[in-house]
This record gives C-alpha cells, structure tokens and sequence, in this order.
C-alpha cells in the first residue's frame, strides 16, 4: 500500500480513537490538558498530511483538493512529507503516555506506530518503482475519473477540477518515467514478470 493511503488509514483510525475521548480528563502540574494537547496534534498533523493527497481528501469527503494530483513517489512529496513526520514525531515525544487517558493513548500509539514505519520506509527507494502488481496510480486515475469513482461529476466545477487533476497526473507519469529510469541505473527495479503480467 502506498505510503499515503497507509498514513490516511492511520491517521483515519487515530482520528476514530480522539473521537471516542472521554470528556473527563486529568491535567498536567501546568495546568494544560495533554489529551486536548494530542488531539490538536493529531488535527494538525492530518491536516498538512492531507494536503500531499489531494485523492485521499476526496475519498473522506473533503473538497478542498479536488482539482490537485500528486504523485506520493515525486521527490518534492516525499521530503515535504518527511518534514511533516519529522515534525509531528518530534512533537509527539514531548507526551507523557502515561498522563493520558486510555482513549487517547491509542491515539498516541496509532501516531507513533504510523511514525516508526513512516521512517522505515524513508529508508527505502521506493520512488524509483512507482507501480507493482498491486498498486497502479494509471488505473487508479482511469477509475477516479470515470464517472461513478471517487471524484464528483455534478457540477461544472468538478468537471473543471478533473482537468486541472489531469495537469498533475500528466506530471506524475513523466515523474514515473524518470524514477524508473533512474531505478534501472541503481539496479532498483520490480520482477519482470510481475511487470509483464
């Protein structure tokens, strides 16, 4: 699963477990409530992470980014959404886990969980192969303009944002293309026959 779509399913469940929060909850010797403290963290953190996928913002309903596509695999992606981890990640070890309720501590492990493999995966040149026999963003995007996928067609303006959609799909491929190339040259490339099939 990309990288994205596992931070949205993340970030998804963190977001149910803030949600299930008890209104009652201990403050700290400063007097700041640490659960409120998580739960803006994990507001905020989804927030800019949603922004670097504009078709997972569709897929939850949220509008603002239907006329964007981006590649999760572009090198531009993937250091801004390193800098997002890096910044939430840091922020979240600041928590006492112990001061928060019970709710809130899935959130906190669901967050660091997503963190901790987010960084694993950092590690690995996955951009250099954009597309396996499970994920395929060309088929994705064939499915999400057809008409009865996740972008909407009911108004002018859905249709003019599928075309401004088509800008940063076109950029994808070429960014495809090159991460591809550049993969041959370090010997980072899928099986042929799971490429052939």
């Amino acid at each position: 699963m990309p990288k994205c779509l596992r931070l949205l399913t993340a970030l998804s469940i963190s977001v149910a477990g803030i949600s299930c929060a008890s209104a009652n909850t201990v403050s700290t010797a400063s007097g700041l409530n640490p659960n409120a403290q998580l739960d803006a963290l994990a507001e905020s953190y989804f927030e800019e992470a949603l922004a670097l996928n504009p078709v997972g913002a569709t897929s939850i309903g949220d509008s603002r980014y239907n006329n964007l596509y981006v590649a999760a695999f572009a090198t531009s992606v993937q250091l801004k959404s390193h800098a997002i981890d890096s910044k939430y990640f840091g922020q979240l070890r600041k928590f006492d886990r112990a001061s928060l309720d019970n709710a809130h501590r899935i959130t906190y492990d669901v967050l660091q969980t997503s963190f901790d493999n987010a960084d694993r995966d950092y590690r690995f040149p996955s951009h250099l192969i954009p597309l396996n026999q499970f994920f395929n963003f060309t088929a994705g995007f064939v499915q999400l303009g057809a008409g009865n996928g996740l972008h909407p067609f009911k108004t002018v303006k859905d249709y003019e944002d599928f075309l401004s959609r088509i800008n940063g799909y076109t950029q994808s491929v070429d960014t495809a293309i090159a991460n591809m190339r550049q993969g041959i040259k370090a010997g980072v490339t899928q099986p042929r026959i799971l490429m052939e099939r």
